[in-house]
């Protein structure tokens, strides 16, 4: 090959890595249809709804195993990892335990409450009617009982939405006249922590934390509506438009934009939950530890459909880097006939003949059919692979001037090929 490209190899990186993580998808094992699933723990139980035979809406209880339990009526928006379900119903809430006890947290919290989210000690948080019109968050435990949360000066409003198993409680608080939304952190140890507002908002309003001090919510403001990842750092990360719908203590935030769903990796990769076949949307609700999501499907017949999401292991992408060489350096658009590319490979890494031909684009090109051969063409003992591209082809993808130009393609085992080089464009004539 050419001087430039024998300095090149210098300068090569051999090869990278990328993981990317995939979902497979499947029905949730003996639920009737209308029945929908909004929270799962780490052993693969699951707390949801489903229509009861009064035609009202039953909370239950789902197992991985096609098991589940009819609850009452209500909705079981929360479970923990001891396995007990927070039911909410228009009268009354309480926790299911596994053992098939109740309690009704009116028994144990005065007023009129609404809890939203519990921790795996059981501790329950939520917001009450605190007095004509305003509301206080709380958080309630057998321990300590019902702890009514403060609220900044100058509020007049404000609501608990989860707890972690830290004993932190994150909601925000309102003005009297609603025009803004401040977020917060609570704790026995800290008090209550103001928290920053979200980027360019008015109405902050955090939704779920893990243990590990991750917060999403929503921002909304002049700008519109965003939602959020407040950082332990301090920092706030916008997610984008779509609804953040929960969080793992892996980092992982499942987020809603229907009608798709999917998960926003600590890495900023995102992957999207598939839909099953005659299904117009999906709809995520809870995932766990695992990056086990559930959630309801929406068939084009209207039926919903109790869902689950599973991620399958990481498949490691290798991506190797080629040296290639484009002949001739100089390309005249207006000549007819062919574009040699020379491709050669690291010498510890695999054998050019193990190239899928077939996958190789230069500048998305495909290969003139039938043009290509191996040999060792620059005499420097290492064999490389040459490739003829047609030159009408590249016509739409080549300007006038100094081009870089990208060789893409794959090897039979399923790793990706790349390669780069300049070139010469001139529009035609001498």
């Amino acid at each position: 090959m050419s001087r430039k490209l024998l300095l090149a190899v210098c300068l090569l990186v051999l090869s990278s890595a990328v993981c990317a993580t995939t979902y497979t998808i499947g029905e949730a094992f003996g639920l009737p249809d209308g029945a929908s699933l909004f929270d799962i723990n780490n052993s693969g139980q699951a707390a949801g709804l489903l229509m009861g035979a009064d035609g009202r809406s039953h909370a239950m209880r789902w197992s991985l195993q096609g098991d589940y339990v009819d609850l009452g009526q209500g909705y079981g928006v929360d479970i923990n990892n001891a396995g007990q379900v927070l039911v909410q119903n228009p009268t009354s809430s309480f926790i299911s335990n596994l053992d098939g006890t109740i309690l009704d947290l009116r028994s144990v919290i005065a007023g009129q409450i609404y809890p939203q989210r519990m921790n795996d000690l059981g501790w329950v948080a939520g917001y009450m009617l605190y007095s004509a019109g305003r509301y206080r968050g709380f958080v309630w435990s057998m321990e300590a009982g019902t702890v009514v949360l403060p609220i900044p000066t100058g509020d007049a409003t404000g609501f608990a939405m989860d707890v972690n198993n830290l004993g932190q409680v994150v909601g925000y608080s309102l003005n009297s006249g609603q025009s803004y939304a401040r977020p917060f952190i609570w704790s026995s140890g800290t008090g209550l922590v103001a928290l920053p507002s979200a980027p360019d908002a008015t109405y902050s309003m955090p939704l779920r934390l893990n243990d590990v001090g991750q917060i999403i919510g929503s921002g909304s403001g002049y700008l519109g509506y965003r939602s959020v990842l407040w950082n332990p750092d301090g920092t706030v990360s916008d997610l984008g438009f779509g609804e953040a719908a929960d969080l793992n203590n892996a980092g992982q935030v499942l987020m809603r934009e229907y009608p798709g769903s999917y998960v926003l990796n600590p890495d900023g990769s995102r992957a999207e939950l598939p839909a099953p076949d005659g299904a117009m949307g999906i709809m995520a609700y809870g995932i766990n530890d695992q990056g086990v999501v559930v959630g309801k499907s929406i068939l084009n017949t209207g039926v919903v459909r109790a869902t689950i999401w599973e991620p399958l292991p990481d498949v490691q992408v290798v991506v190797i880097t080629a040296v290639i060489d484009v002949q001739p350096n100089t390309i005249n658009l207006k000549s007819k006939g062919y574009v040699a590319c020379f491709v050669e490979l690291p010498a510890d890494g695999p054998i050019v003949e193990d190239i899928e031909f077939d996958s190789l684009r230069l500048g998305g090109v495909a290969p003139a059919r039938g043009e290509g051969g191996f040999g060792d063409y620059d005499g420097d003992g290492i064999p490389d692979l040459m490739v003829r591209f047609s030159r009408e082809a590249l016509r739409s993808v080549l300007q006038p001037g100094s081009c870089l130009i990208t060789l893409t393609g794959s090897f039979v085992n399923g790793d990706e090929l790349t390669g780069e080089d300049t070139v010469k464009v001139i529009a035609g004539g001498k």
